[in-house]
């Protein structure tokens, strides 16, 4: 099953043995084969264990050292990528990890300053999947120092022994994780390493260098690529998933010379190159080809496919191609042969073959493209029907059948009237009557001109024994019908009618409506309040409502007399017509109703209806107020108690209304010193409580009036002259501001901005009311405008930043 060399076995004791742990000469030589032949017993029965290769196996070699938790400054994959290279590492391991088949082995190694072995699986199964995602998600950029080559050499040393006792054939994928930075003190040589291997790494070691965004120098990626090691920013899951050659075609049953085959590449792994052979001499090198088959059969299809190794994988199939068959045209039609004219026709399709378009022809000069079209013949005769069917290739075939299309039937005329038909009442007529008509003629037999609807109403005048006859016409020809109808004589007229007011008054101009129920040829109104009457002829247009003003209150009779062809009848109602005027209604309520002294009360007259003349009596003594009209009134009241009454008076038919407000209660006043005892009694309070505090806030204001007055000597001069030359000005006292002038005049050839013009000095002293700190600020002013203003301390000099003077004051 296995097959070791003995040359690679005594060299992998030597390296793990070296000659300094045991005896010179033949002792050495001894031990080597005796472990050599250990080893070989041991691989025959064990396998190697861990040291085999499965069909697929996969090294990973993981950086964890500190410079992995850092954020490439211009990485390559991907192109947003904003996170530490170790977390671009998760997710190309959980990616690496979703694409592998089952059929797979996983030896995971991690290093920095050290290299420590990770989970190991034959099987990739569902358990070693999510044991290893998190193994991956747990890990940690925290090592100290990256010995890349020194870790590379380890792992390629495994997969050496890997492959070496493998099947003959096996390769091993190994995938190294780093962004290149090895700090090895001890500055092992790559390309020595490398060299140990290159048989391998030519053959059965597929190495790949992820490098995760991290730039390498030139000699560094001169020096991988050379030893066969792959370097890439990132790996694609294509690119590592075994090479599997599969595809697919549709439509699975092709028909010959008419259904293109296209053919889907679904090749696992990474395919270079591609190449195709359709079983028919064809050939292609298409991904995804499509083919036309020219002759029915089984084909093999083969598909070919090559890696960037140059290793191939095929897969072939057999894919069966239908004969074509031939187009014929076939419909049949419902009905069959004869069909009535304005009746509808169903065509089928029933065409057999690869046709791709068709075309009916209807023999009346219509057409139609769709596959199963229903079509209505007009006119009686003869039609030719045509399908025609095509291809898309030039192949055409017709078929023409024979359609009798039969004129229509006369149509059966009948009719029916609905209900009892009286004289002057409207008639309704339904038309009952079946096939195609055209016209219908109605005649009613009392002398009217006939009628063309198709449910008419009519209207017989008299009443009677009368033929109505339906002439119905149609293409088919014309067919009648007529009945005996007995009009009867109409039901005499009841009388009613409605009035547009419920309660009138004199002089309101009221309507009534006439809603006498029957047939009512004439009506006649009769009113009581003026014996007037009025007759009118009804007809079609005449209107049935009147107008009627009353002028007398009382009890008035409205009647209603109406005549028709069945008799007559009378409506009598009796109305109550009311005045105009509306009775009295006294109402006046005061503003107040209670007080001490003199009270003056406002009473507002809210009295209603109809008011002539109001009489005021204040139940005081006073004469009786009287008004002509309805107003407010005001009226000074003394102690007492007074019931004010109001009269209003009416037309002569209704009586006065009187209305008593409430009583007015007016007490005695107060003595003059009770009166103003409420207001007296708390100024004085109030002012025996603040006068201590007016007394201490003015001596607080004569205090900081006498802190701010301003009393000393200033002294001015000219800037650089002896403070003894400077002129006095002696302070006043009399205020916290003085002013005086610097010199009585300008010194002989000055110049400058403040030479020329007019200058006033001021001092002012300030003092903070809470504090009482003293401050003091000059301000000069030429020609009444400020130019310049600063603090100054007493005692010490101050000089101008405006004008050459210096000044001091000295309190």
């Amino acid at each position: 099953m296995f097959s070791i060399n003995a040359d690679l076995l005594n060299g992998f004791f030597s390296t793990m043995l070296p000659d300094r742990n045991f005896q010179k000469g033949s002792n050495m030589k001894c031990v080597r084969v005796i472990l050599c032949s250990a080893l070989l017993l041991l691989v025959s029965f064990a396998g190697w264990g861990q040291l085999t290769a499965s069909p697929q196996t996969f090294f990973l070699l993981i950086d964890t050292s500190s410079s992995m938790s850092e954020v490439p400054k211009k990485p390559k994959v991907p192109e947003d990528w904003k996170f530490s290279k170790m977390a671009e590492v998760k997710r190309q391991l959980t990616n690496f990890l979703a694409g592998l088949p089952t059929e797979t082995a996983i030896k995971a190694f991690v290093f920095d300053q050290t290299i420590r072995p990770g989970p190991q699986c034959e099987v990739l199964d569902a358990e070693q999947r999510e044991k290893l995602t998190s193994y991956f998600g747990n890990l940690r950029a925290v090592g100290a120092q990256t010995f890349a080559w020194r870790s590379l050499d380890y792992v390629l040393e495994k997969a050496h022994l890997a492959v070496a006792v493998g099947s003959p054939g096996i390769t091993v994928k190994v995938l190294i994780f780093t962004d290149g930075e090895d700090n090895d003190p001890a500055r092992p040589d790559l390309s020595a390493i490398l060299a140990k291997y290159s048989d391998d790494l030519k053959d059965r070691i597929e190495a790949s260098y992820i490098t995760l965004g991290f730039t390498l120098s030139s000699d560094l990626v001169r020096v991988l690529k050379e030893s066969q090691v792959q370097v890439r920013a990132a790996y694609k899951p294509a690119e590592i998933i075994p090479l599997n050659a599969a595809f697919s075609w549709a439509p699975l049953r092709p028909t010959a010379e008419e259904d293109e085959v296209e053919f889907a590449d679904q090749t696992q792994g990474s395919a270079r190159t591609i190449n195709w052979s359709f079983g028919d001499g064809a050939t292609s090198n298409e991904k995804s080809p499509k083919h036309l088959f020219r002759t029915p059969g089984p084909k093999i299809i083969q598909l070919v496919v090559t890696d960037e190794r140059g290793r191939s994988n095929s897969i072939t199939k057999t894919l069966v191609v239908s004969p074509r068959i031939p187009l014929e045209a076939r419909f049949t039609n419902t009905p069959p042969n004869e069909v009535p004219a304005g009746d509808w026709v169903q065509f089928v399709n029933q065409s057999k073959g690869p046709f791709t378009s068709l075309q009916w022809f209807f023999g009346d000069g219509t057409s139609s493209a769709d596959e199963h079209p229903a079509h209505k013949f007009g006119l009686a005769g003869f039609y030719a029907v045509t399908l025609t069917v095509a291809d898309g290739r030039g192949g055409r075939q017709s078929i023409t059948n024979a359609l009798r299309v039969l004129g229509p039937p006369p149509p059966k005329a009948q009719f029916q009237p609905l209900g009892e038909i009286a004289a002057n009442a409207a008639a309704q007529f339904i038309d009952r009557s079946v096939g195609t008509i055209e016209q219908r003629v109605w005649e009613f037999g009392d002398g009217t001109p006939p009628v063309k609807e198709r449910d008419p109403q009519h209207i017989f005048r008299v009443p009677g024994d009368f033929t109505v006859r339906l002439t119905c016409i149609g293409p088919g020809g014309r067919s009648s019908s007529a009945a005996s109808i007995h009009v009867a004589s109409p039901p005499p007229p009841v009388a009613a009618f409605e009035l547009g007011v419920a309660k009138p008054r004199v002089g309101d101009e009221i309507k009534l409506l006439d809603t006498s129920a029957g047939s009512v040829e004439r009506a006649l109104w009769s009113f009581s309040d003026s014996g007037s009457a009025f007759e009118i002829a009804y007809n079609d247009h005449t209107s049935r409502s009147i107008s009627h003003r009353f002028g007398a209150v009382g009890s008035n009779t409205i009647t209603l007399q109406v005549w028709g062809q069945g008799g007559q009848d009378k409506k009598q109602i009796v109305l109550n017509v009311a005045s105009t005027n509306l009775p009295p209604q006294a109402i006046c309520q005061p503003d107040r109703s209670k007080g001490r002294g003199t009270l003056r009360v406002h009473f507002a007259n809210k009295s209603s209806g109809t008011v002539r003349r109001c009489a005021w009596n204040f139940g005081d003594g006073s004469p009786e107020l009287t008004q002509e009209s309805i107003a407010d009134v005001e009226h000074a009241f003394g102690p007492g108690v007074y019931a004010v009454t109001l009269t209003v008076f009416g037309m002569d038919e209704f009586g006065p209304s009187r209305y008593t407000s409430q009583p007015i209660t007016v007490n005695r006043p107060f003595p003059p010193f009770v009166r103003h005892l409420p207001w007296a009694a708390p100024s004085a309070i109030a002012m025996i409580c603040l006068a201590p505090i007016a007394v201490k806030r003015a001596s607080r204001r004569r205090m900081l009036r006498e802190l701010s007055s301003l009393t000393g000597i200033v002294k001015c001069g000219l800037a650089g002259s002896p403070p003894s030359q400077w002129k006095k000005h002696v302070v006043d006292g009399l205020g916290s501001e003085f002013s005086f002038r610097p010199l009585d005049s300008f010194p002989p050839g000055a110049t400058g901005e403040a030479y020329g013009r007019l200058l006033s000095l001021s001092i002012k002293k300030i003092v903070d009311p809470t504090t009482l700190e003293e401050s003091y600020t000059l301000a000069v002013a030429a020609e009444k405008e400020t130019i310049e203003t600063q603090s100054i301390r007493p005692d010490e000099d101050v000089f101008l930043q405006t004008a050459p003077y210096a000044l001091r004051y000295e309190p």
